[in-house]
């Protein structure tokens, strides 16, 4: 059991949410079966690490992505800003 109340919460669903992922973290998260979860990395241009998180398969369409409060905006921009 993990507490993620103190944590950024971000759902990622649809015929593309697979191929943003993994065009935005670090692992494959299309290894990861339904109910599993992965911990990532989002890089920057430079290979810096902008955050960690963690990216739960909920359904084969919908992921639970879960980074830092702190980072939760930027992670969410980037999701937003990278192309389907």
């Amino acid at each position: 059991m993990f507490d993620l109340t103190h944590l950024g919460k971000v759902d990622v669903t649809g015929d593309g949410a697979l191929g943003l992922l993994q065009r935005v973290v670090t692992n494959d998260v299309g290894r990861s079966a339904v109910g599993e979860a992965q911990y990532n990395l989002v890089l920057n241009e430079g290979g810096g690490v902008i955050e960690d998180l963690i990216v739960y398969r909920l359904e084969d369409r919908r992921y639970f992505v879960v980074p830092n409060a702190a980072n939760a905006h930027r992670v969410l921009q980037i999701l937003e800003e990278t192309p389907a």
